[in-house]
């Protein structure tokens, strides 16, 4: 199970609206973020996408935001290496939905992208990746 860009894995349908495709949030599998409307699906695209051309807060804001409409248990960090003087060690951002396998909203500090992937999956890739750089 690996982690595909949206704009080439995920297909359109009534919970995921066509203009999540291409903007830089990549999905783990087609059913992304299970129970949102077509309607708020659009909104939560806006704002992740403006999140990423404004900076730090209004990425800030828009996982707040992800994590109203997602019905969320609040917005949590995943630390390891220092980042930069803002995020410090907080290597990712994500909203907690219960599950470390469910489909969340997760915002990578380091690469300045938010993905749609269940953190565990994240952390393991993660993981992976550096292993693999170490060898």
């Amino acid at each position: 199970m690996g982690v595909y860009p949206i704009k080439r894995r995920i297909m359109p349908s009534a919970t995921v609206p066509k203009n999540l495709l291409g903007l830089g949030v990549w999905s783990e599998k087609p059913n992304l973020l299970k129970g949102l409307t077509a309607s708020t699906a659009r909104m939560l695209a806006k704002k992740l996408k403006e999140a990423l051309e404004f900076g730090r807060e209004p990425v800030d804001n828009a996982l707040s935001f992800a994590n109203g409409v997602m019905d969320g248990f609040g917005v949590e960090t995943i630390t390891g290496p220092y980042v930069d003087s803002y995020y410090r060690n907080i290597n990712a951002i994500y909203v907690n939905v219960g599950d470390p396998h469910e489909t969340t909203i997760l915002f990578d500090t380091m690469r300045h992208k938010f993905y749609a992937v269940a953190w565990g999956t994240w952390v393991e890739i993660v993981e992976l990746s550096a292993r693999r750089k170490m060898d």
